[in-house]
């Protein structure tokens, strides 16, 4: 009787009904859905730290070269302008001539900017690009006085800002950055002491 038994039961397993398959795949398709998403999230996030690391990079060139130049060069050859965008980096321009270079939660006092047509070298924006055609964009500089209250005056050093935008035409060109890398440096006049 036992015998019977099992014989009965074995013989009922033996293939997968319809509904059973069905549910099989879609489990699977489920899952290769769900891996898809996984993979697209992980491309966005590496294209937009490759965007990230290329504007850091552009920008600490242009320090670089900004501050291998004649402390007296180190200015904007005319004033920009205030933008009403807050996404533009030119937004932080204020129209007394200053310039918010700290853009955090709690913000310091603008700062004068120094613009000087005839000794200053510096565009206040130019264009970059990778070589590749793939990503480029553009430099914003803003040169600012620094007041040391340290030191007897109010232009004791400058700073060098630089907000770097990516604007790509390449893949991922949808997504751009949201706010321009921001670069700064203080230069200190050698001649001062």
């Amino acid at each position: 009787m036992a015998r019977r038994l099992w014989t009965r039961l074995r013989r009922g397993e033996e293939g997968m009904t319809l509904i059973e398959l069905l549910v099989a795949a879609v489990l699977v398709a489920v899952g290769v859905l769900a891996l898809f998403s996984v993979l697209d999230g992980s491309r966005h996030l590496v294209t937009t730290s490759e965007k990230n690391d290329v504007a850091a990079h552009q920008g600490e060139a242009e320090i670089e070269r900004i501050l291998a130049l004649d402390y007296s060069a180190i200015a904007l050859t005319t004033a920009p302008s205030h933008a009403a965008a807050s996404t533009d980096p030119d937004f932080y321009i204020q129209a007394s001539g200053t310039y918010q270079w700290d853009q955090g939660a709690t913000p310091k006092p603008a700062d004068p900017m120094v613009v000087d047509p005839t000794a200053g070298t510096l565009t206040h924006v130019s264009t970059w690009s990778d070589g590749q055609s793939r990503l480029g964009g553009s430099i914003y500089r803003y040169v600012t006085w620094v007041d040391d209250p340290d030191i007897a005056g109010t232009q004791d050093a400058k700073r060098v800002t630089l907000a770097v935008t990516v604007n790509n035409t390449g893949p991922g060109a949808a997504s751009n950055l949201k706010k321009p890398v921001l670069v700064s440096s203080i230069v200190i006049d050698p001649k001062a002491g």
